[in-house]
């Protein structure tokens, strides 16, 4: 009925606002750094929201398994306005970082929520083209953000960047406060006291997996600019991040069902699989939505609304290619020979664009990001249907999770190395 629509019309908006907010700052970064005469901390506008929406994905599918998701989903989207507030108004670089990564810890919860809303509330048989329009909307959202954001840059202020996310916020405010009022996606885990609830959510997990992400992000970040390689900090920063890993992947193991990602997840090389591929393919796409309005403006002399436009073979072809496999697979059941070959297609596109010039002819350019749309968006969607395919339903939230965790550290890590 209507409060179905209503729903999944919130869910869209959140998930818009997710990508969005990821890259819409691409065509504002120029601006930025001259506020702030901060060229240094480009790469840390972008690599603080992408590691906080990464690390807390796991944290908030734990919350949605155990605490009702209408509270847990409030609180995010609290958190996501407070840190935009934040970025818009910030008066220093170090502040709109800070802004960035509280951004990031509530756009985690709304990306987790998503897919837990959809598998309580859509048939399975329909959700592969639900999921695919969202999907689609995602990355659609990660291609016009620029687009976005050169309008905004060009016409008002880069802060209105940010301070645009508070309206639209306002509104799933209230359609999930009045609207949405579901349990959570384990009824059991719900059932627990509040200390146990507290433990699932396992601390130690966290605080082994969050140094290690840091470790490896500043590595990438600082190394082969700030320091040499070979230099002793960047050393000593790629080890910790090791023995974190190493500390957190045994964690893990001792936990066991309790731990932050559950061994029976991971046990299904569907997800495993899913996770690797995800990983991959959003690192790509992000890269690609974020650097090459840089190059159209540095190369081409395109402005930042200008260079926006010249990514709309890219999102026009996300979309057409995303709505087809999602009624695709809808009809055939299948999601794999989708995800082969949105990752051979991506694959050749992106490839192609690495012999960009300044001289690059309008229709290569062109050409190049038609074949990188059309290959994300016939697998990036299709890949994170395995969640709720192969698992109980009291398990989607954490297989989301994993897959969420997958996507958007994927493309911390390699923003931080294309910087």
């Amino acid at each position: 009925g209507v409060r179905l629509w209503l729903i999944m019309a919130a869910m869209a908006a959140n998930v818009f606002l997710v990508a969005m907010d990821a890259t819409i700052i691409a065509t504002a970064i120029p601006y930025i750094t001259d506020t702030f005469d901060s060229t240094s901390d480009m790469g840390w506008y972008s690599s603080a929201y992408l590691f906080t929406s990464s690390v807390f994905q796991l944290v908030w599918g734990r919350l949605y398994t155990h605490f009702p998701m209408q509270h847990c989903l409030l609180v995010a989207i609290v958190i996501f306005m407070a840190g935009s507030a934040l970025c818009g108004a910030a008066p220093s670089s170090a502040c709109l970082i800070g802004g960035r990564a509280l951004a990031g810890v509530g756009a985690a919860g709304l990306l987790g929520s998503t897919g837990v809303v959809v598998a309580q509330t859509i048939a399975l048989q329909y959700r592969a083209l639900l999921d695919s329009i969202l999907g689609g909307l995602y990355g659609v959202a990660g291609v016009v953000a620029p687009v976005i954001g050169g309008a905004l840059t060009s016409r008002a202020s880069w802060r209105w960047c940010f301070y645009i996310n508070l309206p639209v916020g306002g509104v799933c405010l209230i359609v999930t406060k009045f609207l949405l009022n579901l349990p959570p996606s384990n009824p059991d885990g719900a059932a627990l006291p509040l200390v146990q609830k507290l433990r699932h959510l396992d601390p130690l997990g966290i605080v082994t997996l969050t140094p290690m992400v840091v470790c490896l992000l500043l590595a990438l970040q600082l190394g082969g600019s700030s320091y040499e390689w070979s230099n002793g900090r960047i050393i000593a920063l790629l080890v910790l991040s090791a023995v974190f890993l190493v500390l957190f992947v045994a964690w893990q193991f001792y936990r066991r069902e309790k731990a932050l990602i559950p061994i029976r997840i991971l046990g299904h090389r569907s997800i495993l699989a899913s996770a690797w591929f995800v990983l991959a393919g959003n690192a790509s796409m992000t890269c690609v939505e974020y650097y090459l309005p840089v190059y159209f403006q540095t190369s081409k002399g395109a402005s930042p609304l200008a260079s926006g436009y010249m990514l709309l073979p890219t999102i026009l072809s996300y979309i057409i290619t995303a709505l087809v496999s999602g009624a695709a697979i809808s009809r055939i059941g299948y999601f794999t020979p989708f995800m082969l070959a949105g990752g051979i297609i991506k694959s050749i596109g992106d490839g192609l664009m690495t012999t960009f010039t300044a001289s690059t002819p309008t229709g290569r350019w062109i050409g190049y990001q038609i074949l990188a749309g059309m290959g994300g968006g016939l697998g990036l969607q299709a890949s994170m249907l395995p969640a709720q395919a192969v698992l109980p339903s009291k398990d989607v939230a954490l297989g989301l999770a994993v897959l969420n965790f997958a996507s958007v550290f994927g493309g911390a890590i390699f923003m931080s190395v294309a910087d």
